[in-house]
């Protein structure tokens, strides 16, 4: 009996210990952490175009260059969604630093700025004015030469392709790229084969792509939604063709 009294006792006191005492405080670095996905400064893109004599201007927290050989319609398609969806870097809001300055390369600059004053409002009509005007493909092909190159590295060269790509190519880096800054690690994507109904998709997933702590990881590229949509699409076109074979064999 005094032997259960003790056991009842003892216990007792171990509640009130449990309740009195203070819960144990975790240390700091267990606590959850933020994480926005974001490398610091960069929040949006701009555009500009630019030619041979005058080199970007510096302070970007991200420099991208737009990169085609012909006025094919993947290139045609881009330039259209660029300029209806992205601010002319003049107009920007925020400070360089804040952004990604895409670039695309021209003949003469002072000649082709003032015809893009109204491309917001019509994207399709300026895309196709530019390619056919304005764009210095000359460039164009020089940087893609010093780019698709072994020494990139593996990732840039699966982006480029087999034989030099028709483009348009989106590349991407820390500085301005030319053709001698073969060190500095680049973003290359091909939108070549890119269906011409994905294309705002894809500059959309690009734009957040650069917006990541490691612009150049392709999580949002290469994610599956982009593969599934472009598939569907690339499928959709082809079905008028499929089902006029299928007619014609019965």
């Amino acid at each position: 009996m005094k032997a259960s009294r003790r056991w009842l006792m003892a216990l007792l006191a171990a509640g009130l210990a449990a309740c009195t005492a203070p819960a144990p405080v975790e240390p700091a670095a267990s606590q959850p952490t933020k994480d926005f996905g974001e490398p610091p400064g960069v929040r949006d893109s701009v555009y500009r175009v630019i030619d041979r004599r005058s080199p970007p201007p510096a302070g970007y927290g991200l420099y991208t260059v737009v990169l085609v050989r012909s006025a094919n319609r993947p290139s045609v398609q881009l330039l259209s969604e660029l300029f209806a969806t992205t601010s002319h870097a003049a107009d920007a809001a925020m400070a360089r630093q804040n952004l990604n300055l895409m670039t695309i390369p021209v003949k003469n600059a002072a000649e082709a700025t003032p015809e893009l004053a109204t491309a917001r409002q019509a994207p399709l009509p300026h895309a196709s004015m530019v390619l056919n005007r304005f764009y210095d493909y000359g460039q164009a092909a020089l940087l893609m030469a010093s780019i698709c190159r072994p020494e990139r590295g593996e990732a840039v060269m699966k982006a480029c392709g087999s034989v030099l790509p028709d483009g348009p190519l989106l590349v991407t880096a820390l500085r301005p790229v030319d053709a001698s800054s073969v060190s500095q690690r680049l973003l290359v994507v091909n939108l070549g084969s890119a269906a011409p109904g994905a294309m705002p998709e894809v500059l959309a997933a690009y734009k957040r792509q650069l917006l990541r702590k490691d612009f150049a990881d392709r999580a949002e590229i290469d994610g599956w939604r982009l593969v599934v949509l472009n598939g569907a699409l690339n499928a959709a076109q082809l079905l008028p063709g499929i089902s006029k074979a299928y007619a014609a064999a019965r």
